[in-house]
C-alpha cells in the first residue's frame, strides 16, 4: 500500500499538471502579455473615455461610476478578445484579417456596453464614453 502512494505522488509530482494547464489556450508567455496589455488597454480606454468627456476634470460621481463599471467592462472585453481570436498567432505576422477582428471585437463589446448601460439603467456613463471608448481601445490595441 505505501508503495502505491508513493508510486502516485511520483507521477503526480512527475507530471506538472498545475505548470501545463494554460489559460484559456494561452500557453505561451507572449500570449499571456499581449492578452494582459489589451485588458490594461482596454481599462486605461475606458477612464480616459471619461477624462476627455469631462475636459479632463471628472465629477467624483462620474469618476466612481467610471471606476465601478470597470468591474463589468473589463470581463466583457477579454471575453470578446477571447472569443474573436486575437491570440491565435503571432503578432509578429499580423495580418489585415487579424485587424478585422480587433475592429470587430472593440465594436460589439461597445454595441453590448451601450446595451447594458441602457438595459440596466446604469447611472454616470455618459453616452459620448460609449462612443470614444471603443476608439481609444482600438488605438491602444
Amino acid at each position: 500500500m505505501a508503495c502505491r502512494i508513493e508510486a502516485l505522488r511520483h507521477q503526480i509530482d512527475s507530471s506538472n499538471t498545475m505548470k501545463s494547464l494554460p489559460l484559456f489556450g494561452m500557453n505561451n508567455p507572449r500570449t499571456l502579455a499581449a492578452f494582459l496589455h489589451d485588458i490594461v488597454a482596454a481599462a486605461v480606454a475606458w477612464v480616459l473615455a471619461f477624462y476627455l468627456r469631462f475636459n479632463f476634470e471628472v465629477p467624483e460621481y462620474f469618476l466612481q461610476a467610471a471606476v465601478s463599471a470597470l468591474f463589468w467592462v473589463l470581463p466583457l472585453f477579454s471575453m470578446l478578445f477571447i472569443a474573436f481570436g486575437l491570440y491565435r498567432g503571432l503578432w509578429r505576422f499580423a495580418s489585415l484579417d487579424d485587424l478585422q477582428h480587433l475592429i470587430y471585437s472593440a465594436g460589439l463589446g461597445a454595441l453590448l456596453t451601450t446595451t447594458l448601460v441602457l438595459l440596466f439603467g446604469i447611472n454616470g456613463i455618459p453616452r459620448s464614453v460609449l462612443v470614444l471608448h471603443p476608439v481609444l481601445l482600438a488605438l491602444f490595441m
